[in-house]
């Protein structure tokens, strides 16, 4: 018999040991004095009582080991029930504990002694049972990891727990990740619990692996980023330094051009006056493309001052500008009371000044020339719209816009570097909008961006 029938079987003896003496003791006391009282009643003839007490012992012992026979032999037969449903039991439990194929044990709370091993534990880390059960949980784990086994034996808690991934050497030295169950039980009468092993190595490798290549990723993002940093740095001092000393020459190119004009006006001929003027128009439009390219190259390097900016009395400005540099226009523009807007103020002015400026510009074959500042606001921000009634364009093609240089109109039918849309997109871009143009041609043109919306309260009129 195992010791754990054992343990379970001797309590059950002992019960039904005490219950029959203490039944026996019981029905001895009432027999003696019920059947004394019997006796005196029929006779007080001491010959009779004699007699009487001599059959009435007889009849006592023979009912009593009756009685006794019937009882021992159900209690016995009960005994035995119980131990082999137990047996049934330990049998079908233990051959569950042995043959299930995930490495289980059971272990001593307390010492951390091997108390049974299955086969599946022999097999996955390489000892025999006789070895397992000379072992200690401690001869699993690395060195560095006892520090954590003892906490977790001291915060152990009866039931069925969850103990997360830990590491395990097997026989052969070999490392591995487990993931441990347990569940507190009592084994041979010991404080035990039975744990279940789930080799996750090849997860965690995966995970490691993974993380690893995270890092790797992370790293080349960061090399390449600073070096598109330094090579657009590069680029835009290029720019400038370009830029800069092209506008010297071109401010001496249209300045003795007029020179030219002036003082040898009387011997220049017709031909030659068209000639010297289109000089003058060319360095002009090269002096423009050069501003603008400059403009272009601030606008990635300036420190952005994000605050609420209103619009509106800085397209009115810009309105009003465009009519003083051609008074004979007449242009309607039309706009709200105001316009807040979370942006930088420096680069406000320069992307208004790009779109009304073009706008002004494409209605300028129009008698009935009109341009709206309009706005729609959303929860995530506010949609802000430049809209003329000028020439317009085919828009099946508009990201050709946003490059620069892109045109869709002729140089001789409206002037312009093609720089001011690249602009407007990089100013927006900083700003983390949104920027898109629809156009039908005959019919004119709107130009969408984003902002963020204004913090104060009724700031879209």
């Amino acid at each position: 018999m195992s010791q754990n029938l054992k343990a379970v079987l001797r309590p059950n003896i002992s019960r039904f040991a005490l219950g029959i003496g203490l039944l026996y003791a019981a029905l001895g006391v009432l027999w003696i004095l019920a059947s004394d009282t019997f006796v005196t009643s029929i006779s007080d003839n001491p010959a009779w009582m004699v007699t009487a007490q001599r059959y009435k012992g007889v009849l006592y012992v023979l009912s009593t080991s009756l009685g006794l026979i019937f009882l021992v032999n159900a209690g016995y037969r009960r005994i035995f029930d119980a131990l082999n449903r137990a047996e049934a039991m330990e049998l079908h439990a233990r051959d569950l504990f042995l043959q299930h194929p995930k490495p289980m044990w059971v272990y001593d709370q307390e010492t951390l002694a091997f108390l049974a091993v299955n086969e599946a534990a022999t097999r996955y880390y390489g000892y025999s049972r006789e070895e397992f059960l000379q072992m200690h949980l401690s001869d699993l784990r690395p060195a560095e990891d006892l520090p954590l086994l003892l906490a977790h034996r001291l915060d152990a808690v009866e039931g069925h727990h969850d103990m997360g991934v830990v590491r395990h050497r097997k026989k052969s030295s070999e490392l591995v990740f487990v993931h441990l169950t347990l569940h507190t039980v009592q084994f041979l009468q010991r404080k035990a619990a039975m744990v279940m092993a789930i080799d996750v190595t090849a997860a965690k490798e995966h995970e490691a692996q993974r993380a690893a290549n995270q890092f790797e990723l992370e790293r080349l993002v960061a090399e390449r980023t600073a070096e598109l940093v330094r090579v657009n740095a590069e680029l835009d001092a290029f720019a400038r330094t370009v830029a800069h000393d092209l506008k010297s020459p071109l401010v001496s190119v249209v300045g003795f051009t007029q020179i030219l004009q002036k003082r040898y006006a009387a011997v220049l001929s017709e031909d030659g006056a068209k000639l010297t003027a289109r000089i003058e128009r060319s360095a002009k439009q090269m002096a423009s493309l050069v501003n603008n390219l400059l403009s272009l190259s601030r606008v990635s390097t300036t420190v952005l001052n994000i605050g609420d900016v209103d619009l509106v009395p800085v397209a009115q400005d810009i309105m009003e500008e465009l009519q003083e540099q051609e008074p004979h226009r007449k242009v309607r523009f039309e706009a709200p009371a105001s316009l807040h807007v979370r942006a930088d103020a420096g680069l406000v002015r320069p992307l208004l000044a790009n779109l009304l400026g073009n706008a002004w510009k494409f209605t300028g074959k129009r008698d009935d020339a009109h341009v709206q500042l309009l706005v729609d606001a959303e929860a995530a921000e506010v949609i802000v719209r430049v809209q003329d009634n000028g020439v317009g364009f085919d828009a099946r093609n508009t990201e050709l816009l946003f490059k620069p240089f892109q045109r869709f109109h002729t140089l001789s039918e409206f002037s312009g570097t093609g720089i001011g849309l690249t602009t407007c997109q990089r100013i927006i871009a900083r700003h983390h909008g949104r920027i898109w143009v629809e156009s039908t041609p005959g019919e004119g043109t709107s130009v969408f961006v984003t902002f963020a919306p204004a913090l104060k309260q009724g700031s879209v009129g």
